[in-house]
């Protein structure tokens, strides 16, 4: 066992540097143990497109890249696991309107509100998020005792009265007759640590900001499991960061695998890739990539106005207005394809309404 974190900020080469691990490994050994490259579910084919053209890979027994679903699949076939039905929206929408139809009398709050259109899908948002984090209804319970002890604000203790009986209600269903997204990856978490073709498997995970607790447990068992674990995390070599900061999730992510690794004895390694390599000859877009993250003005010495403009709005329906014209005239006047454009925004809440 052991675990390696490779950080560095975007263009370091850590994705780079995991893909030419793996290929030099199959080239090396192929018929060696498995090689897996774990990613977000929809960053699955940009890194199968990556391996075999950046490195000339025709084929490989050995790597095989996947979410955490295909992950599953992987173990269901070597364990012969079999899952219940699987509930996807429309099945826990259902659900949900049924649960609040036969307890709308019992609501302290949601009693009219449950009326309105939009209710139950707001209500499905937050069971998902619940059930995500593994909050129990117990703990749902005790939240509403502490507000009502306190007695300053009893209509946040009522609210929470009103979802805890619909939440109670709704897991109990989930766990007896059906699966979902969280469900599957606690069957996940424990087929790896039974699992004989992870035994003496390497695993890479790329792509990741942080896990939610379900994710967090796969990732435990798969470090407990499997003779290698790397792991990319994009961040600079500070190892302190505010609240705010945009490399405050990979840090928190960073000092939990570091705390787990310790606590099981584990070996731990860290590796920090500084010199951006992307960017690379291109003093505009370093300098850019530089100063997005910090709260600091962008060096005006190293734009190149071909390159970077900066252009200030005096509300956020002006800025997307200028943005959709230009883009529009790119397309128009330049020959531009739509998939060339990409659209940052520090927060989409912000304009999600006016996009």
């Amino acid at each position: 066992m052991e675990l390696n974190v490779i950080t560095g900020r975007a263009g370091t080469g850590k994705t780079y540097g995991i893909l030419r691990e793996l290929a030099e490994k199959s080239a090396a050994e192929p018929l060696g143990f498995p090689l897996l490259l774990l990613v977000p579910e929809q960053a699955t084919f940009n890194a199968e497109w990556s391996l075999l053209n950046d490195f000339n890979i025709q084929g490989s027994l050995r790597v095989q890249i996947c979410g955490f679903k295909k992950l599953f699949e992987i173990l269901a076939k070597e364990q012969r696991i079999t899952l219940k039905p699987w509930l996807d929206n429309l099945g826990k929408s259902m659900i949900l309107r049924k649960i609040v139809n036969n307890h709308r009398s019992d609501f302290t709050v949601f009693g009219k509100s449950a009326k309105h259109s939009g209710f139950v899908d707001n209500l499905m948002l937050m069971m998902d998020e619940l059930t995500t984090f593994q909050i129990s209804k117990e703990q749902l319970e005790q939240a509403e005792k502490q507000i009502f002890a306190i007695g300053e604000n009893p209509m946040v203790g009522e609210k929470l009265a009103d979802i805890s009986l619909i939440y109670g209600e709704y897991a109990d269903k989930l766990q007896q007759d059906y699966c979902d997204e969280t469900r599957l990856l606690e069957i996940l978490a424990e087929a790896v640590t039974k699992s004989e073709i992870l035994q003496k498997a390497e695993i890479y995970l790329d792509g990741f900001t942080d896990f939610d607790p379900a994710q967090a447990e796969v990732v435990k068992a798969l470090i407990k499991k499997c003779v290698k674990v790397t792991v990319s995390l994009v961040m600079d070599s500070k190892e302190f960061y505010e609240e705010d900061d945009v490399f405050a999730f990979s840090e928190k992510t960073y000092n939990q695998l570091k705390s787990f690794a310790e606590a099981e004895n584990i070996p731990f390694y860290r590796r920090h890739l500084a010199e951006n390599k992307r960017f690379a000859g291109k003093e505009d877009l370093l300098a850019l990539e530089s100063a997005f993250a910090v709260k600091s003005s962008l060096p005006q010495e190293n734009l190149v106005p071909e390159n970077v403009q900066i252009v200030r709005a005096a509300k956020n329906s002006d800025e997307l207005n200028f943005v959709a014209l230009e883009i529009l005239n790119l397309v128009k006047k330049q020959g531009c394809r739509m998939s060339d454009f990409a659209v940052i925004s520090r927060s989409l809440a912000d304009c999600r309404r006016l996009i």
